[in-house]
This record gives C-alpha cells, sequence and structure tokens, in this order.
C-alpha cells in the first residue's frame, strides 16, 4: 500500500473518530426543556436580567431586561426590554409599571444589521400587556414578528410574537 493511500485512511478513520466523539443526540422533548420561549423578570429582585429563549423557529433569542432608575418615590418601575437574534437585528421598548399594571409603553426601537424591519407598532394591549409588532423582511422573505410583555404575579413575561 502507498504511503499516500495509508495516510488517507488514517485521515479518514481520525475524522471518523472525532466527529462521532462529539456528537450527542438530543431529542426535542429535551432541548425544549433546556431553553424557554419565555423570560421570566423577576419584578421583586429587579436590576437587569439576561435570558436566551428560543423563537417559534427554534433559534436563539437573548432577551435583557433592565431596571431603570426610579424618577421619583412613588414610581414603581420602569424598565427596558430588549430582544436580540445576534448579528441579525435588535429591537425593543420601555414599559412603566405601577401596581402591577402595565402604565405605559414607550420609546420602540430597532437596530438591523441584515435585512429591515417594516411597520413598527408599539401597543398597551391591556393593563397587563404590551406588544411591540414589526414585519421583518430578508430578501424576499417576510414574518409578522415582534416582542410582547406581558406581567404575572410578580414576573414580566416576556415572549416573541
Amino acid at each position: 500500500m502507498s504511503i499516500i493511500k495509508k495516510k488517507i485512511i488514517t485521515l479518514l478513520i481520525s475524522c471518523s473518530f472525532f466527529t462521532s466523539s462529539f456528537y450527542m443526540p438530543v431529542s426535542a422533548s429535551e432541548s425544549s426543556l433546556l431553553i424557554s420561549t419565555v423570560a421570566e423578570y423577576n419584578l421583586v429582585e429587579g436590576g437587569t436580567q439576561e435570558f436566551v429563549i428560543t423563537d417559534n423557529s427554534g433559534e436563539h433569542i437573548e432577551v435583557t431586561i433592565t431596571e431603570l432608575p426610579a424618577n421619583s418615590r412613588i414610581d414603581n418601575g420602569s424598565y427596558k426590554v430588549e430582544f436580540s437574534k445576534p448579528l441579525i437585528w435588535k429591537a425593543g421598548f420601555y414599559v412603566a409599571i405601577s401596581s402591577n399594571k402595565i402604565t405605559s409603553a414607550y420609546s420602540p426601537y430597532h437596530n438591523v444589521y441584515i435585512g429591515s424591519i417594516l411597520s413598527p407598532s408599539l401597543v398597551r394591549d391591556s393593563s397587563i400587556q404590551a406588544s411591540y409588532h414589526f414585519i421583518y423582511k430578508q430578501g424576499i422573505s417576510y414574518v409578522n414578528t415582534g416582542i410582547r410583555a406581558k406581567i404575572s404575579g410578580t414576573t414580566l413575561d416576556v415572549s416573541m410574537i
């Protein structure tokens, strides 16, 4: 056997060994237990809390919710809600909460690195929910999506629309 054939066979065996040693199958039910679709911000704890959630297509979304400094003693809290699909887009808005109700949702923003965001609209849907709707366009693909924040007890639950 020639030296070249021996090297090729050795290379193929090495590649198959290393590839198989890093493969760890995970079932769909196991992976759904690992990463949630909702970021649950603890309003009692406050501060800045970071999460990684998944969207409907299974892609990871980074979520950062930050408590803002109080403007007055009677202010129960204002929060910056930010979502990021790393290297694709970042979007967010602010919510003011008083007596366990969303009193206002304001200052929506977005930065797009790939594609574009069309028809952005921030709405306070009810006293416990605010939604930032937009259409994400990449190439010829259009996706209706957005961010939703909802008060549930002592948490602010944030998810993709």
